[in-house]
């Protein structure tokens, strides 16, 4: 039996507060079972790069 481990991060796009920023959540899936946990960071979804699940960042200030 092959083992699986896999972890993701996103931006949870449902919660946006008034400054425009989202939650970030981390999901850990091994052998197909998920868990997802907020990882008590929030960021501007447009400088989400969903592509490579991290922020696109030009400068320090988030």
């Amino acid at each position: 039996m092959q083992n699986t481990f896999s972890v993701l991060f996103y931006p949870r796009g449902n919660d946006v507060d008034k400054n425009g920023k989202t939650s970030v959540y981390q999901r850990i899936t091994v052998n197909g079972k998920r868990s997802e946990v907020s990882i008590k960071r929030k960021v501007l979804l447009t400088k989400w790069n969903s592509d490579a699940g991290k922020l696109i960042l030009l400068n320090t200030k988030l």
